[in-house]
């Protein structure tokens, strides 16, 4: 894809998050200044402030399912950062938003020591597949926790008992479904 498509691209994924963000009560902001950080989010009613890094990627379909390619900085990946940093990684598919994949910084360094995505020049390369509503990366289950259905940050147990809820819930195209993938979660082989 042309750089000046991807920079659309990747504009595109940003305000879809946004857009789910507030639409889910979060107030959000783009930094005048971009040092890293995508988006702040703020929970207005607590005060609670996040750092998003959004990245997206257009799905190539495969037989039973797609994948999606993103690479994103190592440096950025192994600073620690209060408040720390949470990937977004936004997948479109053919017209419409397919997933999008929520892991913060801390749990994807850890999968990434343990051997996920490759390195190349700098970059972590994260090949994402969805195939019978499961998500996997490299390989490695990301789906596993059965979390599917919204965005929360943190995850509070009101948060966990509705993912639970809507774990049974089968997608279906031009809808949002979210995997979250809380920092204690481990990767189970």
């Amino acid at each position: 894809m042309p750089k000046r498509s991807n920079l659309y691209t990747g504009r595109a994924g940003h305000l879809a998050v946004m857009a789910e963000l507030l639409l889910r009560g979060w107030n959000t902001a783009i930094p005048e200044v971009d040092v890293g950080d995508d988006i702040f989010v703020v929970h207005d009613r607590n005060g609670d402030l996040r750092r998003v890094q959004v990245k997206t990627a257009v799905a190539k379909p495969q037989k039973y399912g797609y994948s999606a390619q993103f690479n994103l900085p190592l440096l950025q990946l192994q600073k620690q950062m209060i408040p720390d940093v949470t990937y977004v990684f936004a997948i479109r598919l053919q017209d419409c938003w397919d997933n999008f994949v929520v892991i913060d910084r801390e749990a994807l360094e850890r999968y990434r020591a343990d051997g996920m995505g490759s390195e190349n020049r700098g970059r972590l390369v994260l090949r994402l597949r969805s195939e019978a509503n499961s998500i996997t990366c490299n390989g490695y289950p990301l789906s596993h926790t059965g979390m599917i259905g919204i965005l929360a940050f943190p995850l509070s147990s009101t948060d966990i008992a509705v993912l639970n809820d809507l774990k049974a819930c089968v997608h279906q195209p031009g809808l949002f479904y979210l995997c979250v993938i809380p920092a204690q979660a481990g990767i189970q082989s």
